[in-house]
């Protein structure tokens, strides 16, 4: 079973597009690892996996909620409030666990 870790961008949209390809062909588990803030106005209207009604919301969670109905399957390990710097060390010893019970 293969994981991911990301950490969301501002204004990322090819990472958003990328992400949901991979978990849409059923990758098994993604970490969002998320220190860039709320859906800005602008990335609200891109869209693609955020509405205009998301802005101002969190951006990890709106986007687990987006890959999960692309993949029920799919295990999202959500950090929405990482801040810069922080290690995903932690987020690699839970995604080990994860992929032992699946």
């Amino acid at each position: 079973m293969a994981c991911i870790f990301a950490t969301l961008e501002p204004g990322n949209l090819s990472q958003r597009v990328a992400l949901a390809y991979l978990c849409a062909s059923g990758i098994g588990t993604v970490s969002l690892f998320d220190n860039a803030g709320p859906i800005s106005e602008e990335e609200a209207h891109q869209g693609f996996a955020f509405a205009p009604t998301d802005a101002g919301l969190n951006r990890a969670q709106i986007f687990a909620t987006y890959l999960r109905s692309l993949n029920p399957e799919i295990t999202v390990d959500l950090r929405p409030s990482a801040q810069a710097g922080d290690s995903v060390l932690p987020s690699l010893d839970n995604a080990q666990s994860l992929a032992k019970t699946k």
